[in-house]
């Protein structure tokens, strides 16, 4: 398991809604962003994207909306590997404001090589790394379905 700084962020005028909190949409927006700081981690960010022509592609996402998040408000957001297998990353983030829970989410990416338009498997030092910072056990809110 790997332990990384929260990524951080301000909650911008216009991520909020006519109810006065934040935007669905910009909590996507949120999440994308601490994505970033995930992938620049493992060395698989923009700069490997310019050196290989290698990116993570989002093929899933499922988000937990917990508590509402009203402006002025500072996100902070943890980070989690959840799993890695070949080609496929599955991550989590945990979105808190004033220290309280307000939402979860997780995503499966994929490793895409963007000149030849396939996916690809993860180099073998980056699939390593990934596997070293599984989370030992998955939290309780991961992987669940949507019913009434």
């Amino acid at each position: 398991m790997f332990n990384m700084k929260p990524h951080t962020e301000l909650i911008q005028s216009h991520w909020i809604d006519s109810y006065g909190h934040l935007n669905e949409a910009y909590y996507v927006v949120a999440f994308s962003n601490a994505t970033w700081p995930l992938q620049n981690n493992f060395k698989i960010g923009l700069e490997y994207y310019k050196e290989t022509g290698c990116a993570l592609f989002t093929v899933e996402t499922h988000i937990r909306y917990l508590k509402e998040v009203r402006a002025p408000a500072i996100l902070s957001i943890n980070s989690l590997i959840l799993d890695v297998k070949d080609k496929k990353l599955w991550i989590a983030h945990q979105m808190e404001a004033e220290e309280i829970k307000r939402a979860t989410f997780e995503c499966i990416l994929i490793h895409y090589d963007t000149i030849n338009c396939c996916s690809r498997p993860f180099p073998k030092n980056i699939y390593n790394d990934l596997t070293r910072a599984k989370t030992p056990s998955l939290p309780k809110w991961v992987n669940s379905s949507i019913t009434l």
